[in-house]
């Protein structure tokens, strides 16, 4: 079937596919299913970036920043909420230890 018959169903599975590659990819297979907006943010990002030619002699170097500097803004959303879940989760372990 075209891609351009697909169902909404077949579509939403092909999109999770992707994300699931690109995860397993980048060996992040396991990371928690709370992070996939920012994922798939940064992934947007990513291949907007390597949709076009970045900072070439004919490229709109102020686009091109924006792109990078975007990317890196969603990257850094995820590693505050990643950071965010280690702090908690240190503080429990602290918690155990102090009760044994």
């Amino acid at each position: 079937m075209m891609g351009i018959f697909k169902s909404k169903e077949e579509k939403d599975e092909q999109k999770a596919q992707d994300m699931e590659t690109w995860l397993n990819n980048l060996s992040l297979s396991d990371i928690d299913k709370d992070c996939f907006p920012q994922l798939k943010r940064i992934k947007h990002q990513l291949k907007t970036m390597y949709g076009y030619p970045l900072l070439s002699s004919k490229s709109d170097v102020p686009r091109d920043i924006y792109i990078l500097l975007t990317g890196m803004v969603e990257q850094n959303w995820l590693l505050i909420k990643q950071n965010d879940q280690l702090r908690k989760q240190n503080e429990k372990i602290i918690e155990l230890l102090k009760n044994k």
